[in-house]
């Protein structure tokens, strides 16, 4: 019968807000490299990029400044030209510029599958009584408004979005841990804070680590099961194929039995899809039935010696014949199999080769000598 799945690969957390300064750092309307990486990984987790009306009406609002800003400068420049006859084309229009920088943001929206949402403001009552109560992320005389805003615009996003658990993505130094667990909690809510794009792309490679690590484990699960209900075939094999190890003091090997399944090894997942045939690795305990014989011997008493004293004569031992018993020892064996990997279980299994693997048995053997020697 075949083992259960893992019960996800999917992270934690569903929904992950940016917020404008992390925006702002990658140089927005643009998108940088890593941050590409992080939204294209986050796509293929499910985890929805949520792109709040208020980031987006703040990050606006700077970048026009900044494009007034630069218009400003052209004014001396253009004045120097004209000194000498040169005429200067009148640069893009705000209205213009406006509207070339929406085009951009909406290709942006497209191209990396952001959502764009925009939660109701937060009445302002219950604003002022956070602000004059300083109540966090607010600071002293209103301080950090828009952060506030932005904060309070996600929660109220991620409680009608049909998931409890959320990323939010900022350095704002307003921000902290504690700060958006109390106002996430009010809606029996999780937020957690992540600091930075790089912050976010660890936080899905871990997970994707953690989701490989869960699809292995589940696939040796599987390959175990199919081991154990092929252990007939197994141990005939092995009772055909494989020569145990062994000195002069084992007179005869009856049989043995298959004592236990140690460890079962697949390829890596990723290597291998429906339908493939793959190799599997098991290690087995055996428990080997024997007819050993036993010596014992006999030596002489313990003398002593000092130093520069050389013995005089030889010193005998004896040893007997021994006696003839049977035994039961375990050893550890490396199994070889051929099987086709069918999604939810491994059929078809061939054993390919047997080998020894070392472990009590060959201890055994060696204890043999020693009792000798």
């Amino acid at each position: 019968m075949a083992t259960k799945p893992p019960a996800t690969t999917e992270p934690l957390y569903k929904r992950i807000y940016w917020d404008t300064n992390i925006l702002i750092h990658e140089k927005w309307p643009e998108v940088s490299a890593a941050m590409t990486q992080a939204l294209d990984l986050g796509n293929s987790l499910n985890v929805e990029a949520v792109l709040l009306k208020h980031v987006e009406k703040e990050i606006e609002a700077h970048w026009s400044r900044g494009f007034v800003e630069a218009r400003e400068k052209l004014g001396p420049f253009r004045q120097t030209t004209q000194r000498v006859g040169l005429v200067m084309a009148d640069p893009v229009s705000h209205e213009d510029a406006l509207d070339a920088y929406h085009n951009t943001v909406d290709k942006i929206g497209k191209k990396h599958k952001l959502t764009r949402r925009a939660p109701p403001y937060r009445d302002s009552e219950s604003l002022f009584e956070m602000a004059i109560h300083q109540t966090k992320p607010f600071g002293e005389k209103g301080r950090n408004f828009q952060d506030v805003v932005i904060c309070l615009a996600a929660i109220e996003d991620l409680a009608v979005s049909g998931v409890r658990s959320g990323i939010f993505v900022s350095d704002d130094k307003a921000f902290d841990q504690a700060t958006l667990d109390v106002h996430a909690r009010s809606k029996g809510l999780k937020l957690k804070l992540l600091e930075s794009v790089d912050g976010v792309l660890e936080y899905f490679r871990t997970h994707l680590l953690e989701a490989k690590q869960s699809a292995w484990a589940h696939r040796e699960q599987l390959a175990g099961a199919a081991v154990k209900e092929s252990l007939p075939q197994i141990a005939a094999y092995i009772a055909k194929n494989f020569e145990i190890p062994v000195n002069a003091d084992v007179q005869s090997i009856s049989g043995f039995q298959v004592g236990e399944i140690d460890k079962v090894q697949t390829p890596d997942p990723d290597s291998f899809s429906d339908g493939d045939i793959v190799t599997i690795t098991a290690r087995l305990l055996l428990v080997i039935e024997a007819k050993v014989r036993r010596y014992s011997s006999v030596f002489a008493p313990r003398e002593v010696m000092k130093v520069g004293q050389e013995r005089k004569g030889i010193t005998y031992r004896s040893i007997s014949m021994g006696t003839l018993g049977d035994e039961k020892m375990p050893m550890s064996v490396s199994l070889e199999l051929k099987a086709r990997y069918m999604g939810d279980h491994f059929a078809d299994l061939e054993p390919v080769s047997v080998s020894a693997g070392g472990g009590e048995w060959s201890n055994f053997l060696a204890g043999i000598y020693e009792s000798i020697y």
